[in-house]
């Protein structure tokens, strides 16, 4: 059976993205914080989700800051699990 791949919608992206802030102690974040951690303002941010546009150079940047491999993020699982796995992954390449 061949599987087709499920595009990320901007939403989705964003989702992904709270979900790996709540595993740096920010409870509960907000659009607001998506769009500091990916250096846009508030205002860019909601228009790309309206519009459905991932900004994919932000989110590739905060992905490299956290050390959280591309694949992972955009076709692994859970976004929380992604960013434990390759902090961890960072700590062993470390020593």
């Amino acid at each position: 059976m061949i599987q087709t791949r499920h595009n990320l919608t901007c939403k989705e992206v964003i989702e992904r993205i709270k979900d790996i802030l709540t595993t740096d102690d920010t409870k509960a974040p907000k659009d607001i914080d998506v769009a500091k951690a990916l250096n846009i303002s508030p205002n860019t941010l909601s228009q790309r989700k309206f519009q459905n546009t991932i900004p994919y150079p932000q989110v590739l940047d905060f992905l490299h800051s956290k050390n959280i491999s591309i694949n992972q993020f955009f076709y692994g699982s859970n976004p929380q699990e992604v960013a434990r796995s390759s902090l961890i992954s960072y700590i062993l390449k470390s020593f």
